[in-house]
């Protein structure tokens, strides 16, 4: 509410009290969905969609931390909500990887690593927009349900590509800058999170989810200022299960990389320890093969 308008809200939020982190819109927006009765079982607080009141509003921002006032009175309201997410759509995405999924930009200098840069043309090959468009693939039928392995690794990794390395340039997702610039973190990308025609159309389905940290928010909020986009290990998995796919030596120093940044994590060792635990175990088998050979011999 505006001060001067009482009376007229310029801008509502829709917000679903759930037990955990949703990953598909149908059962927020379905009135038929079974509900949760129970205040104790809400753990999660998802916002689904924001909305201008006002047509002469559209595209003006609402001001910084918006999420985090509705979330600081929603947490008053229900104590045992502390997860604050949203979930959301990834409009501009297929067009974006049918454009050749360049991240490019003077602002932020974002510089692929040759390792990721070789995963994202890998995966535009798989889909190979260039000679079938996407429009003419859901003609054919393509659905996430008939998706081949190689198409959803590939959409993945892109999605994880536009989002968390591109969000903070000029040409970056607008729902992305919307919430990253008003503190969040980049959470999850969720498969087959949004089945309706626009959603195929719009991101192939996938849509994500965005974690308000509240005793974070203004620091992400500074570092988006500058170029800086807080991600999880999860959103980026996609990227480094593709680049493990065709060069398994720079999936184990991504692994070394995220133990050195990101701190311990059991995940991103055993991800640094598979491919040398492999070999080291492959080469002693072959070593015994050959001593045992030779002891037969004598």
């Amino acid at each position: 509410f505006h001060p001067q308008l009482p009376n007229e809200p310029l801008i509502f939020v829709e917000v679903a009290l759930l037990p955990d982190i949703p990953a598909v819109i149908t059962p927020l927006v379905d009135k038929k969905a079974e509900t949760v009765h129970q205040t104790s079982q809400y753990k999660v607080a998802a916002f689904y969609s924001i909305s201008n009141c006002e047509s002469g509003l559209r595209g003006v921002s609402m001001g910084n931390f918006l999420i985090k006032r509705v979330a600081e009175q929603l947490h008053a309201e229900f104590p045992g909500i502390k997860t604050f997410v949203t979930l959301s759509p990834i409009p501009g995405f297929i067009d974006w990887v049918a454009a050749g999924a360049d991240i490019s930009d003077e602002k932020t200098g974002v510089q692929l690593k040759p390792a990721v840069r070789l995963a994202r043309e890998q995966s535009l090959e798989v889909l190979n927009l260039a000679n079938r468009s996407w429009t003419e693939r859901l003609s054919a039928g393509w659905h996430p349900d008939n998706a081949t392995e190689k198409e959803k690794s590939a959409l993945l990794c892109l999605a994880s590509i536009y989002l968390a390395l591109g969000s903070a340039s000029r040409n970056g997702n607008p729902v992305a800058k919307f919430h990253l610039g008003n503190g969040a973190k980049l959470h999850q990308i969720n498969w087959a999170g949004d089945l309706s025609r626009k959603g195929l159309r719009q991101s192939a389905s996938l849509m994500v989810n965005y974690l308000y940290d509240l005793s974070s928010v203004e620091e992400n909020h500074e570092r988006f200022t500058h170029g800086e986009i807080d991600y999880s290990r999860e959103t980026m998995s996609g990227v480094y299960r593709r680049v493990a796919d065709f060069n398994p030596i720079s999936y184990m120093v991504e692994g070394q990389r995220w133990l050195t940044i990101d701190g311990l994590s059991l995940t991103a060792m055993l991800q640094t320890l598979a491919i040398p635990t492999g070999i080291a175990i492959l080469t002693t088998a072959l070593a015994l093969r050959q001593l045992s050979a030779r002891l037969a011999a004598r």
